[in-house]
Parts: structure tokens; C-alpha cells; sequence
């Protein structure tokens, strides 16, 4: 009842249905989970992120999120001096690239920071402030020497995020510059290029919440003067190859094959217009 009270918006009654069913069984982490979820939208950003804590009491949502302590202690933001911290990406890409923005406060709290995330992002995020390792993910495979570990979407709780005070040091993420030099060739379309994005991730349950369908877009490429560019990946990818001419659609997504070619890639447009995916993260 809470989750659907959350998903008409009505987060008051979410949270009172999900307070009833704790109470009911006070152990229930699927239920503070999603409790700190409708907190969060609602804008209870210190309530939700104690909440959000809990998600891995959980076993599903833990091994959906790829996370795993390695017997490591939890780190909760005291100082790491003369120690090796290791910061893990859980769930998503795009979730990788807005917790990233936390990586500078992690680096002046202590030692050595390792960044343990998604193979896809290495190539992208060799650089980024804050980290003095980056080892990507890999099946089975022993994880690096650390001391201390942390998953990253921990962080905003560890450092007291609010509503008013998320930190934007600016643009913190930059293409290489192999990628930019790779790219700064490419001859982009004439007027105003238009990146469009219009699926997550097909095996994702959730992408039936976002995914909209190339045809929904496709009027924006009636606009004058706007050409779109396809920045879609994966199976829904295909849409954009039977797409009509009079859709105005130049299809790139063969020649980005990594996050670093998409990021070099959007650094060339003027606009994307994307639905929920790492791709809107990776804009921002």
C-alpha cells in the first residue's frame, strides 16, 4: 500500500503506510527501505537517507545492487589516515556518476581513496578528483587491499546532505582526451543537435516506468532547424535503424563504445533530451 500511495504522490499516506507496517514488524527492511525512498522524493532528506541505510537487510536488494562488505569494516565518515578506503559503486551507472560528486570531501577526510565501479565507467572516470585508484568490477574476482570500505550511495547520509545543500563543485566528470580528440573530427549535423535517449536498460523492471519508444520523440525532429541525434544503446537501439527520413534522426550509438565516447560525444550537442538512464547523470 505505501509504494503505490508513493507512486500516486500522495507520500504522506506512503510514509504513514509504511510507519504501520514497521510497527507491525519492526524488522521488515523492505519496508524502511521504501519508507526512505518516498521520504526522499518528499524531500525528508535526513529521515530518508537513515532509512535508505537499511536497504542492505535486504538479500535481493543487495544482490541487485552488486554490493558486497568483503569482510571489510564499514567506514561512517571518521578519519582514515594512513589507510586504504574503498568506495563501491552499487546499482546503477548512472548512479556511479551522481554519488562521484562526494569523492573530494571522502579524499580530505583521510588516505588512499580506491574507487571499485562498473568496468564501462573506467575509461571515463580515470582522473576524477578524489580517487587515487580506480579497479573495475569483475565477476568472482578477489577485490583490492583496503582497509575500510563504503558504498558509495552511503555517502550523502555520512555527510549530512539536505534538500538546500547537495554539493555541485560544478562540472566534475570530463571526457579524455583521446576521446575528445576522436570526436572533435566528427562532422555534427547542421543546426541545433538534438541527443535523444528514450530507454533504460530493457531487463530492468523499472524501465517500463521510463522507456517511452523512439515514435514519442520523434516530433521534436519535426522542429525546424533540429536535427536529433540517437545516443541509444542496447536492444532499443534497433528503433532508431527503421526510422523514416522525415524523423530527422542521425544515428550514432555504433561508434560509442564507451561512457567516455558518449560523454565526448554530448560535448559536441547542443541539447539532450533523454528519459530517466545514466545518459541524463552523464549530461548533467
Amino acid at each position: 500500500l505505501g509504494n503505490v500511495l508513493r507512486d500516486l504522490g500522495d507520500f504522506p499516506a506512503a510514509v504513514e503506510a509504511f510507519d504501520r507496517a514497521l510497527a507491525a514488524r519492526p524488522d521488515h527492511p523492505n519496508a524502511q527501505f521504501n519508507r526512505g525512498l518516498a521520504k526522499l522524493t518528499a524531500g525528508d532528506y535526513p529521515g530518508g537517507w537513515a532509512d535508505y541505510a537499511t536497504r542492505f537487510q535486504d538479500p535481493k536488494i543487495a544482490r541487485m545492487g552488486g554490493y558486497e562488505d568483503f569482510g571489510l569494516p564499514r567506514w561512517d565518515g571518521e578519519g582514515f589516515e594512513g589507510r586504504t578506503l574503498l568506495v563501491q559503486s552499487e546499482q546503477g551507472s548512472g548512479d556511479t556518476l551522481q554519488f562521484l560528486r562526494y569523492l573530494p570531501d571522502v579524499k580530505a577526510r583521510g588516505g588512499r581513496v580506491v574507487l571499485y565501479c562498473q568496468h564501462m565507467l573506467v575509461s571515463l572516470l580515470e582522473g576524477t578528483a578524489g580517487v587515487d585508484e580506480i579497479v573495475p568490477r569483475a565477476a568472482g574476482a578477489p577485490p583490492p587491499k583496503a582497509d575500510l570500505q563504503v558504498p558509495m550511495m552511503d555517502l550523502p547520509r555520512i555527510f549530512g546532505t539536505g534538500a538546500d545543500a547537495v554539493p555541485w563543485p560544478g562540472p566534475y566528470i570530463l571526457p579524455s582526451a583521446a576521446a575528445r580528440e576522436k570526436w572533435a573530427g566528427w562532422e555534427r549535423p547542421e543546426g541545433l543537435a538534438v541527443g535523444i535517449v528514450w530507454s533504460g536498460n530493457p531487463r530492468n523492471k523499472a524501465n517500463r516506468h521510463r522507456a517511452v519508444g523512439l515514435e514519442r520523440l520523434a516530433a521534436l525532429g519535426a522542429v525546424e532547424g533540429v536535427c536529433l541525434v540517437s545516443l541509444q544503446k542496447g536492444p532499443p537501439a534497433a528503433e532508431a535503424v527503421a526510422a523514416p527520413p522525415e524523423w530527422r534522426l542521425l544515428d550514432i550509438a555504433d561508434r560509442l563504445e564507451t561512457f567516455d565516447d558518449t560523454a565526448a560525444a554530448i560535448a559536441r550537442l547542443d541539447l539532450v533530451v533523454t528519459v530517466c538512464t545514466s545518459v541524463a547523470h552523464l549530461a548533467g
